[in-house]
Order: C-alpha cells, then sequence, then structure tokens
C-alpha cells in the first residue's frame, strides 16, 4: 500500500500484480473518492492514470513508477 500527501490529499493506493491479471486501487482521504479497477490483462494498469486523474483530479506520481507503466 501507498500514501502520499499532496494539495487535495492525503491519497492511498493499493496494486495487485498476478499472471495475466492487474489491479489497482486508489482513495482521496479528503475527498472520499475513488475508483477500484480490476482486469484480466497484462497491460491493465495502463489504464488507471486516466482514470485517476478523472476521478480524483491531482498529479499522482505514483503512475511515474515503472511497475505500473
Amino acid at each position: 500500500m501507498g500514501h502520499r500527501k499532496r494539495r487535495g490529499g492525503p491519497y492511498l493506493w493499493q496494486w495487485g500484480n498476478n499472471p495475466g491479471y492487474r489491479a489497482f486501487a486508489m482513495l482521496s482521504v479528503t475527498s472520499g473518492n475513488g475508483f477500484v479497477l480490476m482486469t484480466n490483462s497484462e497491460d491493465g494498469l495502463r489504464l488507471t492514470a486516466s482514470l485517476a486523474q478523472s476521478t480524483i483530479p491531482a498529479n499522482h506520481g505514483v503512475f511515474r513508477f515503472h511497475m505500473l507503466g
């Protein structure tokens, strides 16, 4: 699990990585907005940055982490 204090934060997130599947969850503690993404694709986490931006608008540095790219 990760956390980050930023403007509008803090934010919490967690990802899962199993062969053939990917998952990611993110929550804004301040606003209560969040999402859970579960995919049946090795490339499924490519959707997380745009989903986070539309659900919890902010500059989320977690998406610069190489395992999420």
